[in-house]
């Protein structure tokens, strides 16, 4: 396990760097610090400091499986979460107020409490299983019920892939640290280990939908009398759990509350606090992330908390490092929640006087101050370069060979653009030290990505732009095209809710920087799907509203794009058939069985191209 400074004391690069690197440990089942802390300490922080950062308005990554991806019919969203009584108190406040708008009685709201499952996140559509992914598109890996997983009830839709408490107790504990680290190597194995096939035949790897499990129901008034009881009655399921789930029953609450890009508000997750402990910093590192920002990790004395060896902490910005004289040889106190990321509380004593670097520690410029924080203003200070290109990577999602190291090989050489790395020859990689075949992979992988549908939010939001991570790209394509960029003034994009004049001006500024980049990315063939515009929603004179719609088969059009053109004519895209369903669009290759279903159910069968037709006929 890692130790990560104190939140309080990291600057915001290494803020940004801890909740990353902690969040992708906890997704591949390798933890280095409780959740708890990750977010009681380290998630906190952030908020504290930037209410709207990106990193806590999206939703975070499980790993890549394999390359055969799915779109999810809708996205699985992360859940908010809530470490005491205050924090529930105020989510119930925000219940109650959506309830008076539509006029529902506060005693009539309904509440339900389940387990939350600490396994990984998968949905059951239409008979494909696939992983959470980035929320949006997660992997295929419906073999894995061919190699016997077992699937818990009935039930599709949301759930989680899962080991037996009991069983990973029993006989794994002394092999694997956590019983999520277990089912992360079963999923992506390449060849089943002895383990792995005691536990397929034992039947103790289970797929379990969240409506297989137990669950609570009852008021406000009665849950809060008795929140702790009740949260550990139904985390008493046989499975390995991090909290439990409460979430409003009544559909039109849910509807007045709506979700964010990151989680639904009419639901939250009750999580415990993690434990404390004290240690010593040896010694303070200054990092450049992406944006130029310098920024401070605490390397600390070894101490071990919640199953986790701490050993670096971050340490916020050099502001903080000022404001509480943080130096070598202090002792502090941290925290640790959730198996996730250690978190700085506070300084408990020490006489050293603070370091503040003079110049970047990776290209030497002369460091400037912004409120708080260091910042290299080089646009060519290699971290920055390579974080970007970095990030472009990681945002797009759809090409895995290009990680930290690799990307740093290709820096080396003197490519330092996407320009420059999407003209790469497979002669040239080998040349920089790839062998022969990672070459030719990674040639495959970023042809790949321009013959892959990304939507065009994520898209650019890859760029990196200060201010426009994934939630805020949407917002912002939704009243302009992505085209028409260049052209936007900051009143325009100031004027458009969710933005104020001072991001305008940023993201304007950068635009015409970036513009080039993104031009030529988009000329070399990205397939981007256009986010609906707001103008051209027609929900209040479609015919179309409030119908139930699923599309099914192979698409000559994005299905995405289809899902999101019916959604702006009113309609609602459920998971799966039902006696509400009205329309089955579908495309090829649909199975005999899904259109007798529909037909039995008395749902309307129809073709891509009629649905185009009658899309077209209700915008009148």
């Amino acid at each position: 396990m890692a130790i990560y400074p104190p939140a309080s004391e990291l600057t915001d690069s290494e803020l940004e760097h801890v909740i990353k690197k902690a969040n992708k440990a906890y997704r591949l089942g390798k933890p280095t610090i409780e959740d708890s802390i990750y977010d009681h300490e380290y998630l906190a922080e952030l908020q504290r400091r930037y209410p709207e950062h990106k990193l806590l308005h999206r939703v975070e990554k499980e790993p890549l499986f394999s390359e055969q991806k799915v779109k999810h019919l809708r996205p699985m969203l992360s859940t908010d979460k809530a470490y005491s009584i205050d924090d529930m108190e105020r989510f119930f406040q925000r219940v109650k107020k959506a309830a008076d708008k539509i006029a529902v009685n506060h005693a009539d709201i309904k509440v339900r409490v389940t387990a939350k499952l600490d396994g990984l996140a998968a949905s059951l559509e239409q008979g494909v299983l696939a992983t959470r992914g980035n929320g949006e598109s997660g992997t295929n890996v419906t073999h894995v019920f061919d190699l016997g997983v077992r699937h818990v009830g009935h039930d599709t839709g949301l759930g989680e892939l899962v080991l037996t408490s009991r069983y990973f107790d029993e006989f794994l504990k002394d092999e694997f640290t956590h019983p999520r680290n277990f089912m992360v190597g079963l999923v992506g194995a390449d060849k089943i280990n002895q383990y792995a096939e005691a536990a397929l035949l034992a039947g103790a790897a289970q797929f379990v939908p969240y409506t297989a499990l137990k669950n609570w129901q009852g008021s406000i008034a009665e849950l809060m009398i008795d929140l702790e009881g009740i949260c550990k009655s139904v985390k008493a399921c046989g499975y390995p759990t991090d909290g439990a789930v409460i979430d409003i029953i009544n559909s039109e609450i849910q509807l007045e509350m709506g979700s964010t890009n990151h989680h639904h508000c009419y639901q939250i997750a009750k999580k415990d606090l993690g434990e404390r402990s004290q240690t010593i910093i040896e010694d303070i590192l200054w990092q450049t992330g992406r944006t130029g920002r310098v920024t401070p990790v605490f390397s600390v004395t070894p101490v071990f908390i919640s199953g986790a060896t701490i050993r670096r902490v971050t340490g916020h910005h050099a502001g903080n490092i000022l404001k509480d004289n943080i130096a070598t040889g202090d002792e502090i106190e941290i925290s640790r929640a959730g198996e996730v990321i250690p978190k700085y509380e506070r300084k408990i004593s020490g006489q050293g006087s603070p370091s503040i670097p003079k110049v970047c520690p990776s290209c030497l410029s002369t460091l400037e101050w912004d409120n708080d924080f260091l910042v290299c203003y080089e646009l060519n200070c290699p971290a920055q370069l390579q974080a970007s290109l970095e990030h472009f990577f990681k945002i797009i999602g759809n090409v895995d060979l290009l990680g930290p190291k690799s990307i740093a090989k290709i820096i080396a050489f003197g490519v330092v653009t996407l320009e420059g790395i999407y003209q790469l020859e497979q002669g040239q990689l080998e040349a920089m030290g790839f062998g022969p075949k990672q070459s030719e992979n990674i040639i495959q992988q970023l042809e790949r990505s321009l013959t892959e549908a990304v939507d065009d939010y994520r898209f650019l939001a890859a760029f990196g732009l200060n201010r426009l991570g994934v939630g805020d790209s949407r917002r912002l394509l939704k009243h302009i095209p992505l085209d028409q960029l260049p052209t936007m003034t900051v009143p325009v994009m100031s004027a458009i809710n969710g933005f104020g004049e001072l991001t305008a001006q940023a993201v304007v500024k950068q635009l015409a920087h970036k513009w080039p980049t993104i031009r030529f990315l988009m000329d070399q063939g990205f397939i981007l799907e256009k986010t609906v515009l707001e103008r051209d929603k027609v929900i209040a004179e479609s015919v179309l509203s409030g119908k139930r719609v699923i599309f099914t088969g192979k698409m000559l059009r994005s299905r995405r794009a289809m899902q999101e053109q019916a959604l702006a004519l009113g309609c609602e895209v459920p998971g799966s058939l039902s006696q509400a369903t009205d329309y089955l669009v579908c495309g090829e290759n649909v199975g005999a069985s899904k259109i007798t279903r529909a037909t039995d159910l008395a749902v309307k069968v129809i073709s891509e191209s009629e649905w185009v037709t009658l899309m077209n006929e209700s915008k009148v």
